[in-house]
């Protein structure tokens, strides 16, 4: 039996990091199973099924196989320096993957349809799993300079996220923007409608990147070529540079 799992303690980022090898199997299935069909999908973190449920490559299971796991989100640990996360997890269901023509490995989540709202609003995010925050968090002021400068520009600030990540921001930034808290599928409407992104690299920096978003990442402390989703969309902009890189970036949208 070919089937996924999305294992206990590995967040959205890594799961959304495996469904290139997911949409593989689809096509390219394996041993004696038909091409086509959907792939078999166990979540030990169940509200990841929301990012997910809607996909036609995939059937959600109630209960895990007892065989081993063709596809493993942990398997993103397997980094070995050379390219991101999504790429590593693809080359161990086949190392050959490239051969196949025609297909181009891109990261999926559902799209649920935008709120009623015109495109003129800018998400933002700015997430961490707890205790990698000094890793990931690129911090208050450059945020803040962001909120400032789309402000001036005429456009609203939207923020999406989890409670937890919510209550890291000061008080400047909780009058400078509307809030969309603790609901993944509302989260994702938002994003999906946004004019543009602006995160940091946390989970939902990675549902705008299977989105194909125009945006730009405050990249810190993680290793880019290791957690970078595939979105030629994204400018990232690394860690001495932010409030430059943003006032150009922005000068161009």
């Amino acid at each position: 039996m070919i089937w996924a799992k999305q294992t206990k303690g590995w967040g959205m980022g890594n799961f959304i990091n495996i469904t290139p090898a997911i949409h593989y199997l689809y096509y390219f299935r394996r041993d004696d199973e038909k091409d086509g069909e959907q792939v078999p999908v166990y979540f030990e973190e169940p509200y990841l099924k929301d990012l997910i449920k809607d996909w036609i490559f995939i059937r959600i299971l109630d209960e895990m196989p007892r065989m081993p796991p063709t596809v493993n989100s942990r398997w993103a640990n397997k980094y070995d320096g050379t390219c991101p996360d999504w790429e590593n997890i693809l080359k161990v269901v086949d190392p050959n993957y490239k051969n196949i023509g025609g297909y181009f490995p891109r990261t999926h989540c559902d799209k649920p349809e935008p709120p009623l709202l015109h495109n003129d609003y800018v998400c933002f995010i700015r997430g961490s799993i707890k205790g990698r925050e000094q890793e990931k968090d690129p911090g208050e002021d450059i945020y803040y300079h962001a909120i400032k400068k789309c402000t001036e520009a005429g456009l609203k600030c939207v923020y999406v996220g989890v409670v937890y990540d919510y209550q890291r921001w000061g008080i400047d930034f909780v009058n400078s923007f509307f809030s969309v808290l603790g609901n993944l599928r509302a989260e994702m409407s938002y994003i999906n409608g946004a004019k543009f992104i602006v995160t940091n690299d946390t989970g939902l920096y990675h549902v705008g990147g299977a989105y194909q978003k125009k945006g730009i990442v405050f990249w810190k402390d993680t290793d880019p070529l290791k957690n970078a989703t595939p979105n030629p969309n994204y400018f990232i902009s690394h860690k001495g540079n932010w409030f430059k890189d943003f006032d150009r970036w922005l000068s161009k949208q």
